[in-house]
């Protein structure tokens, strides 16, 4: 389910070489987990998962090098809602 306080912008650049930046804006305390999935649903990367006070928060995604070209999912999470953005990865 989509919350329409928690919000995540585009990641950019995109397509993403070596990294990626975007925000999360938290509408309310909880826990916040962030994460990279690729096309089959496997988590690739786990990337935030924690106790989060509302307001917005900064992300910079190293994309690791055992990460290879394709397309990618990056979705915060809380509270059962979700949010997410594509992102192409090309070496």
């Amino acid at each position: 389910m989509h919350s329409p306080g928690l919000l995540m912008t585009a990641a950019v650049p995109n397509p993403a070489a070596s990294s990626v930046s975007f925000q999360v804006a938290v509408p309310a305390a909880g826990l916040l987990q962030v994460a990279v999935f690729d096309l089959g649903g496997h988590i690739v990367d786990l990337m935030e998962r924690s106790e989060a006070e509302p307001g917005p928060y900064a992300f910079i995604w190293d994309i690791p090098s055992r990460v290879s070209n394709g397309i990618y999912f990056i979705r915060a999470s809380q509270e059962g809602y979700s949010t997410v953005s594509r992102l192409t990865v090309v070496r």
